[in-house]
C-alpha cells in the first residue's frame, strides 16, 4: 500500500468519525480544526459566539470518541483542546 492510499484511508477514516457525531460536535470540530492544533476553550468559545460551558458540552461527543483531548491550557486562565 502506497503513502497515497495510506493517507486517504486515514482521511476517510477520520471523516467517517467526525460524521458519526452530532452536528453540534462536528461544527465545533470544523472551527478548532481551523484555530491550530490546539486551541484554548475560551478561544474557541468567542470564534463560536458561544459560553465556554455550551463549547465543553458540545466538545465532550469527540472527546469521548477520542477525537479531541481536553488538556490544562498553561497559556490560557482554563482548558484547552
Amino acid at each position: 500500500m502506497g503513502a497515497a492510499a495510506l493517507s486517504d484511508n486515514v482521511a476517510e477514516l477520520v471523516a467517517a468519525r467526525i460524521s458519526a457525531q452530532p452536528a453540534e460536535t462536528a461544527d465545533v470540530l470544523a472551527v478548532a480544526s481551523l484555530l491550530g492544533d490546539r486551541v484554548a476553550a475560551t478561544r474557541l468559545a468567542c470564534a463560536l459566539d458561544l459560553h465556554p460551558e455550551a463549547v465543553r458540552q458540545r466538545m465532550n461527543p469527540a472527546v469521548d470518541a477520542g477525537l479531541a483531548h481536553l488538556v490544562a491550557d498553561p497559556d490560557a486562565a482554563g482548558d484547552a483542546y
